[in-house]
């Protein structure tokens, strides 16, 4: 499993602390991304704790990143190799765009869950098979893919128990599941919050 942190528009900018709670929790590998433009940009296959963060306090470190959306994955393997291109987010369009590390987008794709259905190739994970034979053919094509309602219902259909992501170079997001909202933040699962601590044992006397 994983954990994605989507930060929509105006919304607080998430915590360091947080995200070193993300990324211990799920340490395969971390991406982002973010509308500029009317572009969509990406950067993934970090994989340690230090090229994340220098890559998230140069982002955030811009005056306007609070007044745009703002989506962060962090990867556990389930399914796949552990590797920089297995990570998220994919962008949506050829093949070959979907490997890429660094770049732009019209739209991009995240998944925090397990696809028991997908017929993965070997060393491919269960995301990059729903890529390849659901996302990609609904909307490399289709330039309004976040509008298209049959698209996003076909997508929907096929995630089971996951949550999913999706966005495009306007900002305009589409979550599929369950999230939860937490101080302006959405997370797809509770591996962002920290251990509670209990109180300490108390030695009743004789």
């Amino acid at each position: 499993m994983c954990v994605i942190v989507y930060k929509p528009l105006e919304a607080p900018l998430p915590k360091e602390p947080l995200l070193r709670i993300c990324w211990k929790r799920n340490p395969d590998g971390a991406g982002l991304m973010w509308p500029e433009n009317g572009t969509l940009h990406f950067i993934k296959g970090l994989m340690t704790w230090e090229s994340f963060l220098e890559a998230w306090r140069s982002l955030s470190g811009r005056q306007d990143m609070e007044q745009i959306p703002i989506a962060i994955h962090f990867r556990v393997s389930t399914s796949g190799k552990v590797d920089s291109q297995q990570c998220h987010p994919f962008p949506i369009g050829a093949a070959s765009a979907s490997l890429a590390l660094k770049g732009r987008a019209e739209a991009a794709f995240m998944h925090n869950g397990e696809l028991s259905q997908m017929d993965a190739a070997e060393g491919e994970s269960d995301t990059m098979a729903f890529m390849r034979s659901i996302v990609r053919p609904l909307c490399c094509c289709n330039h309004n893919c976040l509008s298209d309602k049959q698209a996003l219902r076909s997508i929907d259909e096929g995630r089971e128990e996951s949550r999913f992501l999706m966005m495009d170079g306007r900002g305009r997001t589409r979550l599929f599941g369950d999230w939860i909202y937490d101080s302006g933040l959405l997370f797809s699962k509770r591996s962002y919050q920290p251990k509670r601590r209990l109180p300490a044992a108390v030695t009743q006397p004789a």
